[in-house]
């Protein structure tokens, strides 16, 4: 997963692909956050999991993470992305790339929509298979940090996930999810 630093492509620019340094990064813009989501989502073998409250389009209607969404779902079989919003959705999200791919590939999106009382935690999170993780501690910022090979860390926001993702009941419909 390490050496998807250097092999993630960029939007055409004149100059190299963008990369990031270590196994652990701190992010500091919204090009940090963009490119260490899609470094996350290329890590995933299985299952993807995104816990969001805004469904940034910055981050998450990334071409290149998209594409990475699409590869893991396409081409792996069992191959699954959670996500989680902690507030409710939008009609603006309609159009959002990332939630026109979930309405075409139902199967392989899991959506739910967090219940109040988790609601109040701002934090935002990508976890690719119990390894690879950015958090974010303010949703509304783009500071945070990205650790793509520490499973004690992925496992503990994994777990604070997994308990609001209990709470939160079924998988949205797919009549939910054309909003």
């Amino acid at each position: 997963c390490g050496l998807l630093w250097q092999q993630i492509p960029a939007p055409p620019t004149n100059g190299p692909p963008p990369r990031l340094p270590a196994q652990r990064n701190l992010l500091t813009t919204a090009d940090d956050a963009r490119l260490a989501a899609t470094v996350v989502a290329r890590c995933a073998q299985r299952v993807l999991t995104i816990c969001t409250h805004e469904l940034e389009s910055e981050v998450y209607e990334y071409a290149p993470f998209v594409d990475a969404v699409k590869r893991l779902v396409l081409h792996r079989r069992y191959a699954k992305v959670r996500l989680l919003f902690m507030r409710d959705l939008r009609a603006s999200h309609e159009r959002h790339s990332l939630m026109m791919l979930a309405r075409k590939l139902t199967g392989h999106f899991d959506i739910r929509t967090a219940p109040y009382e988790f609601r109040e935690d701002p934090s935002t999170f990508v976890i690719a298979d119990e390894q690879a993780t950015l958090f974010r501690l303010q949703h509304d910022r783009w500071e945070g940090i990205c650790e793509l090979d520490d499973r004690a860390i992925a496992r503990t926001y994994l777990d604070a996930f997994d308990v609001a993702w209990r709470a939160a009941g079924t998988p949205r419909s797919q009549l939910a999810l054309r909003l």
